[in-house]
């Protein structure tokens, strides 16, 4: 998908049934992009761990080689929510790749239907934490309030993901007071859609004392989101 109305119309079968053909070809992307840039983590938002349903092959075993052996994926809806048992929702997912064998722990939002939360620990000191967020903006805050409890533990971290802040970035204010972070974007490099992309969704925000050194968004078009790479200093 590039995130137009079009291509949504176009393509929304998509969703049920993607041919093999087209499912590799934008893991290829995927795969240049991640062979250019070499990060340490590499997170993904909506990749399907594979279903009977409409041919899906688990997408993030394709990704995996020699030097990204470490990987999880998890359905993304809650522990005991009926949507896992759907056949054409059960395979889709949250997830990640990395080049270490980083610690890692799954929390569940209590709000919302997307409530998969991944803790990745970078170090003892710091945590990195992915999530997708809802779409409704009551809802969001209180995923925004839970998620101030859970990384209240933590003395530095870094959230990614998909924030969805359809009305703009004061929806994320009492997390960014709360939580002492910084948001790691340029909030007018936006990320969706990428046919021609005019809102910022896709976001690290960070602790404020982490350095950071560089924040990229990539234009590429494998998926209705723009991909973005963040590169601190641990």
């Amino acid at each position: 998908m590039n995130g137009s109305i079009k291509d949504y119309l176009l393509h929304f079968g998509r969703y049920f049934f993607c041919s093999n053909k087209t499912q590799e070809k934008v893991l290829s992307k995927v795969k240049k992009i991640i062979q250019k840039y070499s990060p340490d983590i590499c997170c993904f938002a909506e990749i399907d761990k594979g279903s009977k349903i409409g041919n899906r092959i688990r997408q993030i075993e394709r990704l995996v080689d020699e030097k990204y052996k470490y990987y999880d994926i998890e359905n993304k809806y809650g522990q005991k929510s009926l949507l896992r048992k759907f056949p054409i929702l059960s395979g889709q997912g949250n997830g990640f790749i990395s080049s270490k064998n980083f610690k890692f722990k799954k929390h569940y939002f209590k709000e919302g239907t997307k409530k998969l939360i991944y803790e990745i620990e970078i170090s003892p000191d710091l945590s990195m934490f992915l999530a997708h967020f809802a779409l409704g903006k009551k809802t969001r805050a209180m995923q925004f309030k839970e998620l101030e409890k859970i990384i209240s533990r933590k003395k530095e971290c870094v959230i990614c993901g998909d924030f969805n802040i359809f009305k703009g970035f004061k929806e994320l204010e009492s997390l960014l007071e709360s939580a002492n972070l910084k948001i790691a974007n340029k909030k007018t490099i936006h990320t969706y859609p990428t046919v021609n992309p005019k809102k910022t969704l896709d976001l690290f925000l960070c602790s404020k004392n982490l350095k950071i050194k560089e924040v990229m968004v990539l234009r590429a078009n494998g998926s209705d989101h723009l991909p973005i790479i963040l590169d601190i200093e641990v």
